[in-house]
């Protein structure tokens, strides 16, 4: 696991996407920028937020600081433990990283990860798009449990919605 400091965060990132794909958003400033200032425009103090796709958790971490409360969904189980690092290092009290994938029924659904981070998908049907991106030979599956919406502690709390999925 390697360790990226960035705008007064510390974030953890699994040995396999740690690469220049990555890294030079970080280092250009860009890594999640728009994003971020959506946010900061339009989530107040009062707002108890769900967002779909953790990643890193570097939205979370800004979220911690301007809403009341985060619950942070991903569906990369590569990613749970250093979400969970993220969480504890920056002290993220009112945020809660959930490892699975959100839907309508309880059931297991594929998962695909590549060495490229946003390439992750539970949807994506064609797993040789990835092959002609450079990516296709890094190809792990998962079995992914999904999540009920009522599953959620405090879901009824949930006024904002916040989602950043790439992949499928």
């Amino acid at each position: 696991m390697k360790t990226i400091k960035y705008n007064n965060f510390t974030l953890h990132v699994p040995d396999r996407y740690y690469h220049s794909n990555l890294t030079q958003r970080f280092e250009k400033g860009t890594y999640e920028k728009e994003e971020i200032t959506i946010c900061k425009k339009y989530i107040t103090k009062e707002d108890n937020v769900l967002e779909l796709g953790s990643c890193l958790g570097y939205i979370a971490c800004n979220l911690s600081n301007i809403c009341n409360n985060v619950i942070s969904i991903e569906a990369n189980p590569e990613l749970k433990d250093s979400l969970e690092l993220t969480k504890q290092v920056n002290n993220l009290n009112n945020v809660e990283f959930i490892n699975g994938c959100l839907d309508v029924s309880k059931n297991e659904v594929d998962f695909q990860t590549y060495s490229n981070i946003v390439a992750g998908s539970a949807d994506r049907q064609d797993l040789q798009i990835n092959n002609v991106r450079g990516w296709g030979d890094t190809l792990k599956m998962y079995k992914v449990k999904t999540i009920l919406l009522e599953d959620i502690k405090n879901y009824n709390n949930i006024n904002v919605l916040v989602i950043d999925i790439e992949g499928g």
